[in-house]
């Protein structure tokens, strides 16, 4: 989901991708002005590109995945969405959705900066590598990774052990998926 923090309709968009169990707050330091906020007082950046935010479910356990039956059946007929899955999916779906959005959502700029956070770069490497073997044009012109496990972490290996959490699994450094 696309959420915009400074918009005035350029041509350039600054796109953040937070990470695992992470959301508007990794880019905050207390009641410091976020990252995105700092950017938007720079002059020329804010003359020049519009700044969003991109987010996806992430929680450490499946807590949605295991509703009962009649849960599942009454949020199917009165419609809980909230705009963005209840659920964890891998980091390969996260960048097929971030694609779909970039395609759709964001198809009137030209030029689109990626700055992502740990799980979020490899949600963003993905969506890039995913492009160039496509041999589809990209409108992702920078990416800037933060703390992102490009070689996966070592902590997933342990996770996995005890969660059956698939980002997790994602994240281990022996995953197909990595590599």
């Amino acid at each position: 989901m696309i959420e915009f923090k400074h918009q005035n309709n350029k041509k350039n968009l600054i796109l953040f991708v937070h990470g695992f169990c992470g959301g508007d707050d990794t880019w905050k330091n207390g009641d410091s002005p976020s990252f995105a906020e700092l950017l938007a007082q720079d002059e020329i950046i804010s003359n020049n590109y519009d700044i969003a935010n991109y987010s996806y479910y992430t929680k450490l356990t499946n807590l949605y995945s295991k509703v009962s039956g009649i849960g599942t059946l009454l949020k199917r007929l009165f419609g809980t969405s909230h705009g963005k899955l209840a659920k964890n999916v891998s980091i390969e779906e996260i960048s097929s959705l971030l694609t779909t959005e970039i395609r759709f959502q964001l198809q009137s700029y030209d030029n689109i900066v990626l700055i992502a956070h740990s799980m979020g770069g490899l949600v963003a490497k993905s969506a890039i590598v995913k492009a160039m073997e496509d041999q589809q044009p990209s409108k992702i012109k920078f990416f800037v990774s933060l703390a992102v496990p490009h070689l996966g972490a070592e902590a997933a290996t342990f996770g996995k052990l005890i969660s059956s959490n698939l980002q997790i699994e994602n994240l281990a450094p022996l995953n197909n998926f990595i590599h």
